[in-house]
């Protein structure tokens, strides 16, 4: 199966070859994934390891090897595009049963349970779209709007005073005033969750504010 992926277009690395057994009953089609031995010890870090996620989608292959079959993607790979109703059940599954349905040559839903049968994870829409080697290759060595550059700021007080300090930003000149949001660090005993959440809502405010105020200046975001 996985070389027949490679033809098409996919190249999976050890960790994401987890897909074990597939086989058809209809238009369903039904698999057995397994997380490689050496992803376990990070099982437990995600609701789902992004391998054991991505090789549950790895089935699909079985019904596009078929010779009568027009399945997602044609010739060539495609990708996730767009997900619709996902509810995570149980974390740090280490071992699938999967179910895959298809409502339509680009669209499934999912039905993940583990060794047990327990419920694991659902989705009742997954929708792919067709990408082209090159597509996914194209941006490739190519300089795109923005880079990354790392700029020393000093320390937190040089950076929360530096309204009246210049420094070069590409795209903006030589000397600039920047816009300057320190990223308050989370509290001792806040739930990460809820602690991140305020944290993300914090810089969305910000940069919203920024964009608003139409400034001249790059906005640096300090964390």
């Amino acid at each position: 199966m996985y070389d027949q992926l490679s033809e098409r277009g996919y190249g999976y690395g050890p960790v994401f070859q987890g897909l074990k057994a597939a086989w058809t009953a209809g238009t369903d089609i039904f698999a057995e994934v397994e997380l490689d031995d050496s992803a376990h010890a990070d099982a437990a870090r995600f609701g789902l390891h992004p391998a054991l996620l991505d090789s549950t989608m790895h089935a699909l292959g079985v019904r596009a090897a078929a010779p009568e079959s027009d399945a997602a993607g044609g010739d060539g790979p495609a990708l996730p595009f767009f997900w619709k109703d996902i509810r995570l059940h149980a974390s740090g599954a280490t071992t699938l049963r999967v179910r895959l349905s298809g409502s339509g040559d680009d669209t499934v839903s999912l039905a993940m349970a583990d060794a047990t049968g327990s419920p694991v994870l659902s989705v009742d829409g997954l929708t792919f779209r067709p990408v082209s080697v090159g597509q996914l290759g194209g941006s490739a060595g190519v300089g795109g709007l923005h880079e990354v550059v790392w700029r020393p700021l000093g320390s937190s007080a040089s950076a929360s005073a530096s309204a009246s300090a210049s420094v070069s930003v590409a795209g903006f000149g030589s000397a600039v005033v920047p816009a300057v949001f320190e990223v308050p660090l989370l509290s001792v005993g806040v739930d990460p969750v809820r602690g991140v959440r305020s944290v993300l809502g914090g810089v969305l405010e910000a940069v919203q504010g920024w964009l608003r105020a139409e400034g001249e200046g790059p906005l640096v975001v300090v964390t």
